[in-house]
């Protein structure tokens, strides 16, 4: 997840063997790629560290090391979330378009046997 706000790493201390695939993480922006959970666990290989005191966890992958953690500490604040829209019905039709597009349809299974 890219951070709604950048954050300073300076005090972090990386290994000096580590490639990380995306060197700006701290910094808000676009999403470059998003993979799904089944992509995802193909794409680790072996090789993990823990830095901050255990708050943050790099994770080697085929693109390099990924970071994940707990960056509470480093927010400026509460973040609050929402949304005003004066069209709620393109909204949700967007959300309905979304699950419909993303339904998964259940697979029947025929038994051999015959009644």
């Amino acid at each position: 997840m890219i951070p709604v706000n950048s954050f300073d790493i300076s005090h972090i201390v990386f290994p000096s063997n580590v490639h990380l695939a995306d060197p700006t993480f701290n910094t808000s922006n676009s999403i470059d790629a998003l993979l799904s959970a089944d992509i995802f666990f193909d794409i680790l290989k072996d090789g993990k560290y823990k830095l901050d005191n255990g708050n943050l966890i790099l994770q080697n992958t085929e693109f390099g090391y990924i970071i994940s953690g707990n960056t509470s500490r480093f927010s400026r604040g509460s973040l609050y979330c929402g949304i005003i829209t004066k069209d709620f019905e393109t909204l949700n039709d967007t959300l309905k378009s979304f699950w419909e597009i993303e339904e998964i349809v259940p697979i029947k299974f025929v038994s051999d046997e015959k009644t």
